[in-house]
């Protein structure tokens, strides 16, 4: 077996230096002469690794395999954009350059920086070959690897096809190949040998996100968090800085995510070299660090369990992903630190001092990246900490109390003295409803959200296929109960255990999260339990495929791996096609997929509650150029104000009041806005009811419509000469 270097980190430094100047030369050469497709590929190539890559040469590690490679340059070139952006944005303004994030002075600035740490690697000589991985001659000889490799391309396509001509034989082809591919890499080492485990993850997380979280399926965004996060952004990029006190007219839930530099300075960097505007950022961006998620939760599954059981865990954490959704964007890039700092702790044989060095890059990346996931993850070292040095009385050899200090300092540095507390402010305000609510709500059921009850099987479902559906979920939350409940026994009896001490305690912390959320009225429709049992699942995966073994074991008496591995794929695999909606779409049955049900979706409220559409748009961007954004006031339901309004719009939350059926005059110097929803269905949204729009029809009537397009109306009190009218 012939040891290669897969990333350029064994070459010489000289020739490193020379590498990486002829890099840079290409780089300007697609960015200003503006090459399309060329521009975008090497720049996003560029940005997302070769900072990294720098990085690990610098920092001379032992040897890593190559997915370690590709998830810690990842994560140390996007946290080093994130860092040299804030350096950026706070340094130039002092020498008069008053948009220091705009293209020219940033794409100077990270060449230079990058520059100068080839230079620091040439002069420490660093020419070993710490970073190799062993090559298979035999690679290509696999029949089905170039399968595995199109599965992307495939989930593209089938996602052109469908908004060109609602065609989705594409997609249901791919789902039904990935269940194949799924099977066989488990079953047949042969055929797919574990090594090409981490590639059938990123192509398989590539093809889904493409069209799963609508990231392709439609022009425009699609969620609710992302539009607040998409009006930072939108923000930062039109200002060409970020400031960390903004003007108060940003409104309170925008301010959340502006305090976020993973949705304000990193997709401003990447719109400004990429020459991409706002939508397709977010819409190429975040699915494609999604996936590195994935690929970094299976190699945080590997310090813990064998190939097979990661692989499987691994693909549950997925499968539950697409199905309930990643939560916001900043999430998403927040997880990719989360789950590389526990790769760092949990890796072994690292020196204490390199180890602290990426635990303090993470720990500072995660903190700017997003709030909730940082106080989890404080919470959660803090618990691992105090566990081993009072309890069991054995210092963790994995978190130290200087890690505990370090990152509990940023993290209340930041969201107090940078982010204006807004955060904090958040988090007291729920605490608060939280505790006078708690006895008053305790045993009442519908304190808790819709989520909870559902997982809970309180809730009925549509049709028998969906309860199928449901049951194979609850199957899944089974085996990870019994898992735990493995976990916990092992501990008491203190048998030989399944998993590092640390990682229990992570167990531990994850598992109490969720109970809080069944247990406590109104905490899980505050904190959306549905985000929390995915990022649970970042560390409690490994649990469904312990609890599934555990039962055949102990149980049915079942000792065969083979058999059980059968088994757990008899559970996961359906549930995979159950939770993407493909068994509900070749069967007809009612279904909410929006890539694979489009033509036939019933509920047309819950789909124009999930999207924007291009009248609306456009409407929105033509009410923004046309008045006084920063001294406006605009009517309109509770949908619009929260979603176009305010990403397109670009309109503060604070300047719009929600329209309701007993609203009976509006200011006469008021806009009201009407969207797709409120025209074509005749339906207005509230945040807790739904009404007919007809029921203010004599409003409307006493206002002269200004704007009028298929799917979008404006109207104004002061009585105008003529009706903009456009064709949509």
């Amino acid at each position: 077996m012939k040891k290669v270097n897969l990333l350029p980190t064994g070459l010489k430094s000289r020739r490193f230096l020379i590498i990486i100047a002829i890099l840079q030369c290409v780089v300007y050469s697609v960015v200003f002469i503006d090459i399309p497709i060329a521009r975008q590929v090497v720049g996003f190539l560029y940005l997302t690794f070769i900072p990294g890559i720098i990085f690990l040469r610098i920092l001379k590690l032992d040897k890593l395999d190559i997915t370690e490679e590709i998830l810690l340059s990842a994560g140390l070139s996007i946290a080093l954009l994130m860092f040299t952006g804030l350096l950026t944005n706070e340094l130039y303004p002092l020498i008069g350059v008053s948009k220091p994030l705009s293209m020219m002075p940033f794409l100077l600035t990270i060449n230079f920086v990058l520059l100068l740490f080839c230079l620091i690697d040439y002069f420490r000589k660093v020419d070993s070959d710490n970073f190799t991985s062993s090559k298979d001659n035999s690679v290509l000889s696999y029949p089905i690897l170039p399968l595995i490799l199109a599965l992307p391309t495939m989930g593209i396509i089938g996602t052109i096809m469908v908004n060109n001509s609602q065609d989705n034989l594409l997609l249901l082809s791919v789902i039904v190949v990935i269940s194949a591919i799924i099977c066989l890499s488990v079953l047949s080492e042969r055929l797919i040998p574990s090594k090409f485990y981490p590639l059938l993850l990123f192509a398989i997380g590539l093809a889904l996100l493409s069209f799963v979280n609508f990231s392709l399926i439609t022009r425009y965004i699609v969620g609710w968090d992302i539009h607040n996060e998409f009006y930072a952004f939108e923000l930062t990029k039109n200002s060409g800085r970020w400031t960390s006190v903004p003007s108060s007219s940003i409104g309170f839930d925008p301010l959340k995510a502006y305090a976020s530099l993973s949705v304000t300075i990193l997709p401003t960097i990447y719109s400004q070299i990429l020459g991409l505007d706002g939508t397709w950022t977010f819409k190429i961006l975040y699915p494609l660090i999604a996936v590195l998620v994935c690929l970094g939760a299976y190699q945080l599954y590997r310090t813990q369990t064998g190939k097979r059981t990661a692989f499987l865990a691994a693909f549950f954490f997925v499968l539950v992903s697409m199905s309930i959704g990643w939560g916001s964007d900043k999430q998403i890039v927040a997880q990719l630190f989360y789950v590389l700092l526990f790769i760092i702790i949990f890796k072994g044989k690292m020196p204490l001092f390199k180890r602290g060095i990426f635990f303090m890059i993470f720990s500072f990346a995660l903190v700017i990246s997003h709030y909730t996931l940082s106080y989890i993850f404080m919470f959660t070292i803090l618990l691992i900490w105090f566990s081993s040095s009072f309890l069991m009385k054995i210092p963790s050899r994995r978190i130290s109390e200087n890690f505990v200090i370090l990152f509990s300092t940023l993290s209340f540095s930041w969201y107090i003295f940078v982010s204006r507390a807004a955060t904090f402010d958040a988090l007291i305000d729920v605490l608060g409803t939280v505790s006078t609510t708690f006895f008053v709500d305790f045993f009442n059921p519908q304190a808790r959200s819709e989520g909870v009850l559902t997982g809970l099987g309180a809730t009925t479902a549509v049709s028998f296929l969906h309860q199928i559906g449901r049951f194979l979920f609850y199957i899944t939350e089974f085996f990870v109960v019994v898992g735990f409940a493995k976990c916990v026994h092992t501990l008491i009896t203190k048998r030989k255990m399944d998993f590092d001490f640390e990682y229990i305690i992570l167990i531990f912390v994850n598992a109490m999260i969720l109970l809080m959320n069944i247990i406590v009225p109104n905490l899980a429709e505050a904190f959306l339990v549905e985000r929390f049992y995915q990022t649970a699942l970042i560390i409690l995966a490994p649990l469904c495929i312990l609890g599934g073994s555990t039962i055949l074991k102990y149980f049915l008496r079942l000792h065969s791996k083979k058999l059980a591995t059968i088994i757990t794929l008899s559970v996961l695999v359906p549930n995979f096609l159950f939770s993407i909606g493909f068994i509900y779409e070749v069967s007809g049955d009612e279904s909410w997929s929006i890539p694979l049900s489009l033509y036939r979706l019933k509920d047309q409220t819950w789909l124009y509650n999930n999207i924007v559409t291009e009248q609306e748009v456009l409407g929105a961007k033509w009410l923004s150029n046309h008045a006084n954004i920063t001294n406006i006031l605009v009517y309109a339901d509770h949908m619009s104000k929260y979603h176009v309004l305010l990403s397109y719009g670009m309109i503060a939350t604070e300047h719009v009041q929600v329209l309701y059926n007993t609203t009976e005059t509006v200011d006469d110097k008021a806009f009201i806005y009407l969207g797709y929803m409120n025209i074509l269905f005749g339906k207005m949204r509230s945040p807790s009811f739904q009404w007919s729009t007809s029921e203010v029809s004599s409003l409307l009537e006493a206002q002269n419509k200004i704007y009028s397009d298929v799917g979008c109306d404006i109207y104004k009190g002061i009585p105008l000469n003529k009706t903009i009218t456009t064709q949509g």
